[in-house]
């Protein structure tokens, strides 16, 4: 197998998604990879390759990032943020093939984490297969969400909207009735401070966790490369600090499907305390995906039904108010390329209590 390994950014790279693209393969939003920097200036991104294989009717291609293992400083891990559709399907074992080798070429790689993302069991399995064929192991503990909330499109958004539950509808629109405003893609990276403490406020409340450098990263590569990140943000008519803003949703737009993945709402502030601040939001960045063609919605990870304990409870049922339904859409699965380092990462984070 002929095999090509080039910078992400480069010529290559903006080359084979657009061949993919041509080909009609829905690509993940991680994959239009841009520089990120944070507002303070420090750059936020993580190594990365565009690893292919060229073909005249069927070249691949997939995103590689590289990160240094913190348990085994002199090793690597590496990272498929996002695998599906399924012209990646029709090609598994060639996809598989390619990812072995890429990894390898790369050099001090310990471990490849790959997350497939599809709706169809079909299209996983295909994959999940060829990498078993090429020593890969199934995840029995994933790292990110198996199970969502989604939103089949079939319709218009406003048709979509009209479905809705009365009580949702009527959450969506009383922001505007108290001088509120929907934006999307409104944001700057100065704004991005104000973002992250309506997060931890959220955090308290909810119990939810993810570490600083995730967030940063993840809303500043909203400003970064906006066609792909969409940020929707409710704010103040009126206002122009960055405390307008009282709540938001950030988005990633996939191809096929736009993801939601973060979002939070502001308490008090002289606002109405029984004001609900995150539906509009949300809703905005269905509308948004709806109107950029997507087949689907995904709202992000959620509980079961019977787990009314979970801290998390309360968001999941928060995203089952937009109606759909609850669906398994991802596997993780691993190929090991160094046991021996892989086995010393395990101990350490043993006796580290990790």
């Amino acid at each position: 197998m002929r095999l090509n390994i080039c910078d992400v950014g480069s010529h290559g790279h903006q080359e084979g998604l657009q061949q993919l693209e041509a080909l009609g393969a829905a690509l993940p939003a991680s994959w239009h990879w841009r520089h990120v920097v944070s507002s303070a200036g420090e750059r936020l991104n993580e190594r990365a390759f565009w690893v292919s294989v060229p073909h005249p009717t069927a070249p691949l291609g997939v995103l590689i990032s590289v990160a240094r293992s913190r348990r085994v400083p002199w090793a690597n891990i590496a990272h498929v943020e996002q695998l599906g559709d399924a012209y990646f399907a029709e090609h598994a074992a060639r996809v598989a093939r390619m990812l072995l080798l890429g990894v390898q070429s790369l050099g001090r790689v310990m471990r490849l984490n790959i997350r497939l993302l599809h709706l169809n069991e079909q299209v996983r399995g295909s994959l999940g297969t060829a990498f078993a064929d090429e020593g890969g192991e199934r995840v029995s503990s994933p790292s990110m969400y198996t199970q969502t909330h989604v939103l089949d499109v079939q319709d218009t958004a406003a048709q979509m909207f009209t479905r809705l539950p009365a009580r949702t509808k009527r959450r969506i629109r009383e922001p505007g009735k108290h001088g509120l405003v929907v934006r999307t893609n409104a944001v700057v990276l100065q704004d991005i401070p104000r973002l992250i403490a309506l997060m931890d406020a959220s955090f308290a409340r909810t119990g939810g966790q993810l570490g600083q450098k995730q967030r940063v990263h993840d809303l500043s590569r909203a400003v970064h490369n906006p066609q792909h990140y969409p940020l929707v943000t409710l704010e103040h008519a009126e206002r122009t600090d960055n405390e307008r803003i009282v709540a938001f949703a950030l988005g990633a737009y996939n191809g096929d499907h736009v993801t939601y993945c973060h979002g939070a709402s502001a308490r008090g502030e002289g606002l109405s305390g029984g004001l609900s601040l995150s539906d509009a939001p949300v809703w905005a960045l269905v509308e948004w995906g709806v109107n950029r063609g997507v087949s689907w919605v995904d709202l992000g990870g959620i509980s079961p039904v019977d787990s009314p304990d979970d801290p998390l409870a309360g968001i999941s049922a928060f995203k089952r108010n937009f109606g759909g339904r609850d669906a398994h859409v991802a596997d993780e699965w691993r190929l090991t390329l160094n046991r021996f380092n892989v086995r010393l990462e395990t101990y350490i984070g043993k006796l580290r209590g990790a």
